[in-house]
């Protein structure tokens, strides 16, 4: 199956040019610290996942095979209660898809109600196509948006979410976002199918969206889905030049740009480290800090060469389950040539 979207993929890239020239805490409840470098302000905030359902079907998706049943509300409610009461200061609701909620709004309110200063979505943003439906959001206190596009072409994207016809209606959501007055970061997964079009992907999101706030380069993860096809898997060797490429693209047009923790570890673009989720972490020696490094600790994990890597002390690791794939013969700990502020 995997061989064959890529097969499809590789023909379609092809066509494409040519036409130019021409934290389990309870059931499936996650709990993370997650901010973006260094655009905005460190800010406390937790992800709250409930995986189930979604309305995409990406090949590449990290989530569990078997996925739960959706997260209660009354559950929802009080896990936000206990974040708020713990310091958090920004929630954020995850999937699955958090737009197929039924109880989205209630629990957009609930959140800001009881002191939340951000509300935030991580979402393909199919549903907020519909104005009415967005400003419903908005109206009850959303005020922030975590975008998934995988891809810059219609048919590759859809390829990739295995959801014909919604690349046209994520695209109008982030449109209908914007004139709600909702910020919005655009989040790419890197994968087999995308990773050597980061650059002309980087020109299309600015010149399409030159309002948002930043674009999120993550990698996909060997788990789930991934795992079952790993051709989607790419080296983060031979994605990194892509990579540097795009972020080259985002300091000249002056667009922000992450790499989250669910990038490339930092010693494959060491030259943009303070744009690395890590990085930022782990320098600022953050409240959730602890509970990172122990949730990590089972899911990334060091070698015996990053010692020797100016980095180490702001780096996690590597994910095991690339580490499975791939072995460690691209690490190479970065000795000298940066120089960290």
């Amino acid at each position: 199956m995997c061989g064959t979207i890529l097969s499809i993929l590789s023909t379609k890239i092809k066509n494409y040019a040519t036409k130019a020239r021409k934290h389990e805490t309870a059931q499936n409840l996650f709990v993370d610290t997650h901010f973006l470098t260094p655009y905005h302000n460190i800010v406390r905030a937790e992800i709250i996942q409930d995986y189930a359902p979604c309305n995409q079907d990406c090949i590449f998706c990290n989530a569990p095979p078997d996925i739960p049943p959706g997260l209660p509300t009354e559950k929802t409610r009080e896990t936000i209660l206990q974040l708020l009461n713990d310091g958090v200061e920004k929630i954020i609701l995850s999937g699955g898809e958090p737009t197929l909620r039924k109880d989205l709004v209630d629990i957009i309110r609930f959140a800001r109600e009881n002191g939340a200063k951000i509300v935030e979505i991580y979402t393909n943003a199919i549903r907020l196509d519909s104005p009415k439906y967005t400003r419903s959001l908005v109206e009850a206190g959303l005020n922030g948006a975590f975008i998934s596009l995988h891809h810059h072409d219609e048919i590759i994207s859809d390829l990739l979410t295995r959801t014909p016809g919604t690349y046209s209606r994520t695209i109008k959501g982030i449109h209908t976002l914007h004139r709600c007055g909702v910020p919005i970061t655009i989040n790419i997964v890197v994968n087999s199918g995308n990773y050597r079009d980061l650059k002309a992907y980087t020109q299309f999101v600015i010149r399409r969206f030159p309002y948002i706030d930043a674009i999120s380069f993550s990698f996909v993860m060997c788990g789930a889905r991934a795992q079952k096809n790993p051709a989607m898997v790419p080296r983060m060797s031979k994605a990194s030049p892509y990579l540097k490429e795009a972020y080259e693209i985002c300091l000249k047009k002056k667009m922000n740009f992450a790499n989250p923790g669910c990038g490339v570890p930092i010693c494959f673009v060491p030259e943009y480290y303070e744009y690395c989720f890590e990085y930022q972490m782990l320098k600022s020696q953050s409240s959730s800090l602890r509970l990172s490094m122990q949730r990590n600790e089972t899911e990334k994990m060091k070698l015996p060469m990053c010692t020797e890597c100016v980095f180490n002390e702001y780096c996690l690791g590597v994910w095991r389950g690339y580490l499975n794939v791939f072995g460690s013969d691209e690490i190479v700990p970065v000795r000298d040539g940066v120089k960290l502020r």
